[in-house]
């Protein structure tokens, strides 16, 4: 009798577990509840479909993006004998070719189904980057370099002019009172395959030795990572671009309809000076912590993959922020914690490293996923839906040039102050730390200034609503 109970509890355990297990497995649980976090909204959205398989592109975009780009962009450019000038621009191409993103917009205006271009698009510009794979084969030894970069900045200002019509496509399609919370789930895949797909692709390379056959592997995986992609944009909702022909457009209207939207230029000029303030101090703290501070690139590795950690964590409370709070307070309570990010890298020296970097990184953190999405959100609320694409060119225009400009002024800045014996004789690697001093004062003085100018609007506000209040209440003294 015991024998028997004991076997029948001993079924019934493991008939549940094999319930709990296939549930687990069920794949719209692992939807509802890994991805949209329980958040009905988002689980019962009419244009769910179109959610998931936004997720899954974003997915593979991003690995693809950092199997081409980034370190192992300037890795095979350094295989392929590139100068240390040559190596320290391959980052910056994809922000340069943004500057002339602009002279495309009337072209792409005209362009009113943004599936079909999207996904022909991709089939163009990424494979062009990773036939970059085929240089040393082909092309002799003198002319790699030149045409490395011709390729390359074709393949980023392609990639660049498909970017603005996925995003007019992605806003078209996600309904907007959901769009804060989606785009910090969607941003939060992005981060862990740009935290992944890095690491994996450095201990390949290792692996191989730096070799031809690593760098074949890694561009020969893009390509499955493209391939997926596409079938992600194939599945999702059509959009239609409803203004395309109705205007005729030429290189003058690219620029001067934006500048007549007073609202949308408000927000230009500010994220133009935010993107300088940042950059002329930012841009460095790579080479400040290798090349002055000695900080290993294991250190580096683990503080990286904290970050990546954290963001994952924090990016749902910005959906939330932005969607409950409105993306205005969103972004401006990210660019306060850039203040605080930039303080910690003011504090940095030899005998603080240890404990400022990391605090750096924990509040970037929160800092990079905030602006995320809400400078993402707060950009397509501003631009308005006819010429929308257009819009979106003539920022990504401006803020790359600033992020080719900031550095720049950053680096004379810097020389500037390292020519100062005081400065040296005073404050251990002073230049780096006065450049981020001078970001933290120049955020602070943005915010200062918009926060003096909101309370400006509204006194006006207030004493336009007490004249018109008093000019009707004149009315009916005389009436009665």
């Amino acid at each position: 009798m015991i024998e028997r109970q004991s076997k029948t509890s001993m079924i019934g355990g493991m008939v549940n577990w094999v319930k709990k297990l296939s549930r687990i497995l069920d794949k719209k649980w692992i939807i509802e509840k890994l991805v949209y976090q329980n958040d009905s909204d988002l689980i019962n959205s009419p244009r769910r479909k179109s959610q998931d398989f936004f997720i899954l592109q974003a997915i593979a975009g991003s690995a693809t993006m950092c199997l081409i780009s980034g370190v192992v962009l300037s890795g095979y450019a350094i295989y392929l004998g590139a100068s240390d000038e040559v190596v320290s621009y391959v980052p910056l191409i994809s922000s340069i070719s943004g500057i002339f993103i602009v002279f495309s917009m009337p072209i792409l205006e005209k362009f009113r189904n943004l599936k079909k271009l999207v996904f022909t698009m991709n089939l163009i510009c990424k494979p062009l980057i990773v036939l970059i794979l085929f240089i040393p084969l082909l092309v002799p030894e003198k002319l790699r370099i030149p045409v490395l970069l011709i390729i390359i900045f074709t393949g980023f200002f392609l990639n660049l002019v498909m970017n603005l019509a996925i995003n007019s496509w992605f806003v078209n399609v996600i309904p907007l009172k959901i769009r804060g919370r989606y785009i910090a789930i969607r941003q939060i895949f992005a981060v862990i395959v740009s935290a992944v797909v890095p690491l994996i692709s450095g201990i390949v390379l290792d692996l191989t030795g730096k070799s031809y056959k690593g760098f074949a592997i890694l561009f020969g995986s893009a390509l499955v990572f493209i391939l997926l992609e596409n079938y992600a944009f194939w599945n999702i909702e059509d959009s239609y671009n409803e203004n395309a022909g109705t205007q005729k457009l030429n290189i003058i209207d690219v620029f001067l309809i934006p500048l007549r939207n007073s609202e949308f230029m408000k927000f230009t000029c500010k994220m133009i000076v935010f993107y300088l303030l940042l950059y002329i101090s930012a841009s460095f703290s790579q080479v400040y912590m290798i090349r002055y501070l000695y900080v290993s690139y294991t250190l580096i590795s683990v503080m990286t993959a904290l970050n990546a950690v954290i963001q994952v964590i924090v990016l749902p409370w910005w959906g939330r922020i932005c969607d409950l709070r409105g993306n205005k307070s969103a972004l401006n309570l990210s660019i306060w914690l850039f203040v605080g990010d930039i303080f910690m890298w003011f504090m940095v020296s030899r005998g603080s490293k240890f404990v400022f970097i990391p605090m750096a990184y924990i509040i970037g953190a929160f800092s990079n996923s905030s602006f995320a999405v809400a400078s993402f959100d707060r950009k397509f609320s501003v631009i308005p839906e006819k010429c929308r694409m257009l819009y979106d060119g003539f920022y990504t225009a401006a803020i790359g040039l600033v992020l080719l400009v900031a550095p720049y002024i950053g680096g004379k800045i810097k020389t500037f102050l390292a020519a100062s014996d005081f400065i040296k004789n005073s404050l251990e690697f002073g230049e780096f730390r006065i450049l981020y001093a001078i970001t933290v004062i120049g955020l602070i003085l943005l915010q200062l200034h918009d926060v003096l100018k909101e309370r400006k609007e509204k006194r006006k506000t207030s004493s336009s609503e007490d004249v018109v209040t008093g000019i009707a209440c004149a009315d009916r003294e005389i009436n009665t």
